[in-house]
């Protein structure tokens, strides 16, 4: 006969297991280690096209998985190794600007762990050089015509004299474009081969900081009236 007060269940061992598991809790902790924003002096880091991305992670159990995302939808599966847990995210495509990079770890357990950092997302400015050409010879006047361009907004040009035998000499800054000439009279007698040179330094920076500097221009000063250019080129010319 069926005696309900001694209804007893029997549950299959590894079950029990189971359900022993599933109630695990633990800690999971996590460090972004890039992109990382300096606290002191405060300073957002600036990247281009491609994010990497470094975390440490501390938990009590086993990992899972760590994922990387962006707003949008945007993410990637960070890949375990001995720096870490790492990864890339293209960002071509989103808007150039500040962005929140958020870091989540999941345990075996589905504990879970999560950490965010601000990185601002800036192509580099462009810089076009029209003049002077290299070995431009200035007499002594030297003409500078450039321009640049930022996806950001304004940029600023920079015209630095590099001068053989004394410090950088800031000949003048510009919004743009620069479209200038400059008396360097008193820097006859070096030239932009030997070891004495004379090199124009231009540079470009938009608004975030962000810089790009092409190759210094070397060149040549002639005071005398007696001369006059006959022919010039873009490298130098063998005298025979």
């Amino acid at each position: 006969m069926f005696n309900p007060k001694k209804l007893v269940v029997f549950l299959p061992l590894s079950f029990a297991f189971c359900l022993q598991g599933f109630a695990q809790t633990g800690s999971v902790s996590v460090a972004i280690g890039s992109p990382h924003v300096n606290p002191s002096p405060y300073s957002v880091p600036v990247v281009g096209d491609d994010l990497n991305i470094q975390v440490s992670v501390t938990s009590t159990y086993q990992i899972n998985s760590v994922i990387a995302s962006l707003p949008g939808g945007r993410s990637v599966t960070l890949t375990a190794g001995t720096g870490g847990y790492t990864g890339t995210i293209s960002l071509v495509g989103l808007p150039q600007d500040t962005t929140l990079l958020t870091v989540t770890a999941v345990d075996v357990y589905n504990n879970t762990g999560s950490a965010t950092s601000l990185f601002i997302y800036d192509h580099p400015p462009t810089m076009t050089i029209d003049s002077p050409a290299y070995f431009t010879v200035a007499m002594p006047n030297l003409h500078v015509h450039s321009r640049c361009h930022s996806d950001s907004g304004a940029c600023t040009i920079s015209v630095v004299l590099n001068a053989a035998g004394s410090s950088l000499v800031t000949l003048g800054t510009y919004t743009d474009s620069v479209d200038a000439s400059y008396d360097l009279s008193a820097y006859e007698g070096s030239d932009g081969a030997g070891s004495n040179s004379d090199f124009l330094e231009l540079s470009a920076t938009d608004r975030r900081g962000v810089a790009v500097s092409p190759p210094w221009v070397p060149f040549y000063v002639e005071t005398s009236p007696y001369l006059t250019p006959v022919f010039s080129a873009d490298k130098n010319i063998s005298d025979f």
